[in-house]
């Protein structure tokens, strides 16, 4: 019995305002806001989205006690299933804690989502980036 295999496609993110590339064969690039680049594979079988890995982003800025800093994934986050089109995770790192969302569109054309950042950042306390909004261009 054949089962479908998986197809991988590769979405980056500059997150800026201004033109972005697309990154990969399949992929569009992703704009946001929030001034930091993030980056993810989407996993589909078929048409279908079912797993988003290698979630990573640098220099998300955030407001801590002693000021503001930037955090940025040392490494990927862990992957996350997508149901409905959506996927979301909480993920804990030397006490800071990361909460992703995403949300493919009907089309899956575009993705959009947000991204919070909490917790101890490189020896600052008490931070917060507030929700980060972001999206594939």
């Amino acid at each position: 019995m054949n089962h479908p295999r998986p197809t991988t496609l590769r979405v980056g993110a500059a997150i800026t305002a201004v033109a972005l590339a697309a990154i990969g064969l399949a992929g569009p690039a992703a704009a946001s806001t929030g001034g930091f680049p993030l980056s993810f594979i989407s996993v589909t079988r078929g048409d279908k989205p079912v797993k988003v890995k290698r979630f990573q982003f640098s220099g998300a800025p955030v407001k801590c006690a002693e000021g503001t800093t930037t955090y940025s994934t040392q490494r990927p986050l862990s992957r996350m299933k997508v149901r409905h089109r959506e996927f979301g995770g909480t993920f804990t790192r030397r006490g800071t804690r990361i909460r992703v969302t995403g949300k493919y569109k009907r089309n899956l054309s575009k993705v959009t989502g947000t991204l919070k950042v909490t917790g101890k950042v490189d020896g600052y306390t008490r931070c917060s980036s507030g929700r980060l909004r972001w999206k594939t261009a």
